[in-house]
């Protein structure tokens, strides 16, 4: 197999074919074949809004990751590069889920079946697209799906919103996914203005605020996103 862009490896179309039938007949986790209550300690997020840690990025921008949407049976999909979905029962494409937010099936029209089907669909739409940093990533595929679910009676989700959500009303997966995503922050933004002069703080602040505004803009102004 030839590594993407992103340095992920595209699957061939029989591994494809494969995943799609994943998402939809998921294996069974435990006993229950509906299981439906987060299990942290099995890495099980059945309906959730998952989000991951970028590795280093994270570690000097907290609000920056990677996040997917799973299926009622806890199977995430997240769009991980150029015409990839990457699924799976447990993780992300780039690691285990730091955080995660239970979606409200009362919330979704049609309710669990129509829900299964809207994520299948979402991540089959963004399997034929291209995938962009700053104007169609991850977040732009989870508010597809979002909108598509007509989530909370709304169609105009983005990507603003998501990251919203997970951040304000999302749950950490424990103690270690804590530490993980603010822990290294609380320590190496200081300990690097110590080292090299208050300075870095301020480089710091100036390319957090780039980021926030070109998202904000992006979104709201020039909807690109």
């Amino acid at each position: 197999m030839a590594p993407s862009p992103l340095g992920l490896y595209d699957t061939s179309a029989e591994e494809q074919e494969d995943e799609r039938r994943h998402v939809l007949v998921p294996p069974v986790v435990g006993d229950s074949p509906h299981l439906d209550a987060v299990d942290t300690g099995a890495r099980h997020y059945p309906r959730c809004l998952v989000w991951c840690n970028l590795g280093l990025l994270t570690c000097f921008f907290p609000l920056v990751g990677h996040c997917g949407i799973s299926t009622s049976k806890g199977v995430i999909t997240d769009f991980a590069g150029p015409y990839f979905i990457h699924t799976s029962k447990h993780s992300l494409a780039f690691g285990s889920p730091v955080k995660y937010l239970q979606l409200d099936l009362g919330k979704v029209p049609g309710g669990l079946e129509r829900y299964d089907s809207v994520v299948e669909q979402g991540a089959s739409h963004f399997r034929q697209r291209p995938h962009n940093v700053f104007t169609n990533n991850c977040h732009s595929h989870v508010a597809h799906v979002l909108n598509k679910l007509e989530y909370g009676g709304h169609a105009n989700w983005n990507i603003v919103d998501v990251v919203a959500l997970i951040v304000f009303r999302g749950s950490f997966s424990g103690t270690v996914a804590r530490l993980w995503n603010w822990g290294l922050f609380v320590i190496a933004l200081p300990l690097a203005s110590l080292i090299l002069g208050w300075m870095v703080a301020v480089v710091w602040l100036g390319i957090f605020a780039l980021l926030v505004g070109y998202f904000l803009v992006a979104t709201y102004v020039l909807h690109i996103t």
